[in-house]
């Protein structure tokens, strides 16, 4: 069935939006004594997955969680069944717990990267020690200098400067499975995933991983699309895993056919790897395995991702005009199979997690809950230049995953959780200007999407400010 974007639009679901409430008691460093925490998740006409378990448990995020009461409830409302966007749950939770950080750094009026650390929990956490190392590589705290004196020269362009971090945990789910074919007359390779290729660059890892298994040139080894006869009964390409757990099963199917090999390589150590395959088949022996990873796989652990992000943005005062002046992102990828692919996957769950939070607003009649937001001319993206103008990402080294495959990481959905940090480096550009406006300098809890209308009411620059000289 063919469809317009418009009707696709107006019938499918999207990502659910996302109310947090919360009542937070803290000591005079910032650490949590008490928190009661509630998400309402806007599930649609009707439930379609349960987002709300990820949600309350991401809220906790990379801190100490003992003191906490997290709940989470879905609407029924009258929009159409909403369903999972990258990092269902994980998105909200993760981004909800950094602007309750901010919030009570605001009202101590104290360093919010010191209310973090202040929060921390011990156990499984690399950030006590990554954050201080990655703001001393960027230069943070002379660029946070650097935007208190713009600020205090400027009265119509305001920066802001803020840091997000995550621990994003990653678990092994349902059965991805890979078939290995090796052919005897040019030693050539053909690998079938249970994976689909969607640009995050799965093929690419796979023949990289059979190459490298096989010793052979990567231009030895296709990769062909996923297909149902070969590779059946795959769970979904989804939760960031597919590319790791194909990759195992690839590995496997590869173990099974080098131990049939085994002899022939012995026999004769000097001949090639077209040599040995060719004299293999010709005494029967089957050059094709497949193999299906299972979730109950004791060798399949699960396992945190650590993320830090740290954004500079400037906002026009008066027209609500906004930059992302520059981005670093430090990315903990394990022992990375494809660095160039995997700082790709960071750099595109950022823009679109600040796409969501800047731009993209979808706007429904209140009493039918028809959708006004229905095409390009009504709801926008972020492009080419609503991108950070200085975009940074580091991936972690030296630091092999000890319980990944091959020592890796997920790449796809972890960054996307670390967008929220252009809402907290805006508030902080509104709250100067308020300042200059006379307002007390209370937290400003900007509505979302931030965009020029959210802005401007943000700022409430009083009307009496407009002068001309």
């Amino acid at each position: 069935m063919s469809m317009s974007m418009t009707n696709i639009m107006r019938a499918t679901g999207k990502r659910p939006n996302s109310r947090l409430d919360y009542e937070v008691g803290v000591d005079d460093r910032g650490e949590i004594q008490y928190m009661d925490a509630v998400f309402y998740l806007n599930d649609g006409q009707s439930r379609n997955e349960n987002e709300n378990t990820y949600a309350t448990e991401s809220l906790k995020n990379c801190y100490d969680s003992r003191r906490w009461k997290c709940d989470s409830f879905g609407a029924i409302t009258d929009s159409p069944t909403n369903t999972f966007m990258r990092a269902p749950g994980g998105f909200e939770g993760i981004s909800g717990i950094e602007h309750i950080m901010d919030h009570i750094a605001e009202e101590l009026n104290a360093d919010p990267i010191e209310v973090r650390m202040a929060n921390y929990r011990r156990e499984d956490n690399d950030l006590p020690k990554l954050v201080p190392m990655f703001l001393e590589r960027i230069n943070y705290k002379e660029r946070l200098n650097n935007v208190k004196e713009f600020n205090h020269l400027n009265r119509w362009k305001k920066r802001g400067i803020r840091m997000n971090n995550m621990a994003f945990p990653t678990a092994y789910i349902g059965n991805y499975g890979a078939l290995v074919s090796v052919y005897h007359g040019d030693g050539s390779v053909i690998v079938n995933v249970g994976g689909v290729e969607m640009g995050q660059g799965i093929f690419t890892k796979m023949a990289q991983v059979a190459a490298a298994q096989f010793d052979v040139p990567v231009e030895t080894v296709t990769v062909l699309p996923c297909y149902n006869f070969t590779t059946p009964n795959n769970f979904a390409t989804a939760s960031s895993i597919t590319s790791e757990c194909c990759a195992y099963s690839v590995i496997r199917c590869c173990d099974q056919i080098k131990a049939r090999l085994a002899p022939f390589r012995a026999a004769r150590p000097t001949a090639t790897w077209q040599e040995i395959v060719f004299e293999a088949d010709r005494q029967g022996v089957l050059l094709q395995a497949n193999y299906q990873t299972s979730q109950n796989d004791p060798r399949l652990v699960n396992y945190s991702i650590f993320g830090i992000a740290v954004s500079e943005v400037e906002v026009d005062i008066l027209t609500g005009s906004k930059w992302i002046v520059r981005t670093d992102i430090f990315e903990d990828a394990g022992r990375s199979m494809n660095p160039a692919i995997d700082v790709g996957q960071v750099e595109g769950a950022f823009v679109m997690a600040a796409s969501v939070w800047l731009i993209e607003n979808i706007v429904y009649n209140e009493h039918t809950g028809e959708i006004y937001s229905d095409r390009t001319w009504t709801y926008k993206i972020m492009g080419a230049k609503d991108i950070p103008y200085d975009f940074r990402v580091y991936l972690r080294r030296k630091r092999p995953n000890p319980v990944g495959i091959l020592g890796s990481k997920a790449t796809g959905e972890p960054p996307g959780c670390l967008g929220h940090v252009v809402v907290n480096s805006l508030r902080v550009a509104v709250k100067s200007s308020r300042r200059d406006s006379g307002y007390h300098p209370n937290f400003v809890n900007l509505q979302v999407p931030v965009n020029m209308e959210s802005l401007v009411e943000g700022a409430e620059v009083r009307i009496e400010e407009f002068l001309l000289y």
